[in-house]
């Protein structure tokens, strides 16, 4: 009976072309849409290396040098390697903790080849290996040995050791100048997305490797409270978050006492991933239950003005069929037939609908990646394994399906109930 009903719905298709081509593309477009916002939005945020452990991850970006006697004397920057030594590496109730500082382009060739491209560097400390779980093709990071020695170590990606060496296990153990500072290849990893922000690089220092940044003065203004470096604390679990808050805020008053005119305020930080990512200013962010709120308003919005238009549709083609469900009433069908037979050919415009939309928002994705990957790097995120999801997919098709089912349940429903009489001279 089920195969009759699809049988019967693919004839209906090619009878009523016009308004099945309007259902269908209806379907799609809201589907398309919905999964376009959907996937990037999971590519931003979801766990995939190297940042697989962001659903337990806390981020400190920004900070604020305050003066004691005014407090609207501040300065905003970043943490400063005085900060994280004097507060943030003693803590103890995170599983580690872990300082970055983003250089910017260096310059890197190698010795006695004309090779030379420029690539980003992220200087860290020998914790961001255990913070963040990279895949190493060859080699393996520097060591805490290495780092407290300042050892002029580099792990590179896979992209810039294929363009300086030739090959991945090539580069390891080879000389590689940055800047023209002599440096040695102890790992090659794969290459990250832009989209992994706190972990992008194409070549990673220990910060060690260069006294600028390493050097610390409580002289001046700010007393040594400002800087550029970024602090990310990995706890256990989500549940340590607020254990976490509770230790850092102890350490950071501690702190601020031995100060005579300066404290540091990390402004209601440590964030957790999602707080973080829309905190792009030092000052200030976007609050997360604005922005969910504004998500949840698009996304009914794409849902429901389809779903009018579908249901109109649905209504204009009951009211041209009430004579054939009148006939077959008089034959014997039931209501729960008719409804089961209008509602299957509902369901599958939704899947034929449901298909293009998931082709449309990938060659959408794939047309307009240079605005919808863009990053806050600068430039495009390589596309990744988090945007290719297929309960995104189920998803979206569920929602649309309700409400199709529910714009065409309705006149289905009334139909069905309609006498014989009433139906046969197409009466509802």
């Amino acid at each position: 009976m089920i195969k009759l009903y699809f049988k019967q719905a693919l004839t209906l298709l090619r009878e009523n072309k016009l308004m099945s081509f309007i259902s269908i593309a209806g379907t799609a477009l809201a589907i398309a849409i919905i999964m376009v916002i959907i996937i990037i939005l999971r590519a931003k945020t979801a766990n995939y290396e190297p940042e697989l452990n962001r659903d337990r991850t806390l981020y400190v970006k920004w900070a604020s040098a305050v003066s004691k006697v005014n407090e609207d004397e501040r300065n905003y920057s970043c943490l400063s390697l005085y900060d994280i030594q004097q507060a943030f590496y003693p803590l103890t109730t995170p599983e580690a903790v872990t300082a970055v500082y983003t250089y910017g382009r260096m310059l890197s060739s190698v010795p006695g080849t004309d090779e030379e491209i420029n690539c980003e560097v992220l200087y860290t400390d020998d914790a961001f290996w255990r913070m963040f779980e990279f895949g190493f093709l060859a080699g393996k990071p520097y060591d805490a040995a290495a780092f407290k020695s300042g050892l002029k170590q580099a792990v590179i990606c896979e992209s810039a050791a294929r363009k300086l060496f030739g090959g991945v296990k090539e580069a390891i153990g080879r000389r590689l100048d940055l800047n023209f500072v002599a440096f040695t290849v102890s790992g090659v990893v794969r290459d990250v997305s832009k989209f992994a922000e706190q972990s992008y690089a194409e070549i990673w220092l220990p910060y060690t490797t260069n006294s600028n940044i390493c050097s610390i003065s409580i002289a001046g203004w700010g007393e040594g409270h400002t800087g550029d470096f970024q602090c990310f604390l990995l706890a256990r679990n989500a549940d340590d978050f607020s254990k976490i808050r509770s230790e850092l805020a102890s350490s950071i008053a501690k702190m601020n006492a031995n100060s005579k005119e300066y404290k540091l305020d990390i402004m209601d930080q440590p964030d957790d991933f999602f707080t973080q990512m829309l905190h792009k200013f030092s000052n200030g962010g976007t609050p997360p239950a604005k922005v969910v709120i504004r998500y949840c308003v698009i996304i009914f919005i794409i849902l429901i003005v389809p779903a009018i238009n579908l249901s109109g549709l649905t209504q204009s083609r009951m009211r041209k069929r009430i004579s054939e469900l009148g006939v077959r009433k008089a034959f014997g069908a039931t209501k729960w037939s008719l409804l089961w037979q209008v509602l299957s050919e509902n369901f599958l415009l939704t899947l034929i609908g449901g298909l293009f939309g998931l082709l449309f928002a990938y060659i959408g994705i794939w047309i307009l990646s240079a605005w919808l990957l863009a990053s806050d790097l600068g430039g495009e995120a390589a596309m990744n394994g988090t945007m290719i999801s297929l309960w995104i997919f189920l998803v979206a098709l569920i929602f649309c399906l309700v409400l199709n089912l529910l714009s065409a349940g309705i006149p289905a429903w009334k139909a069905a109930r309609t006498t014989i009489v009433n139906a046969l001279n197409e009466r509802n």
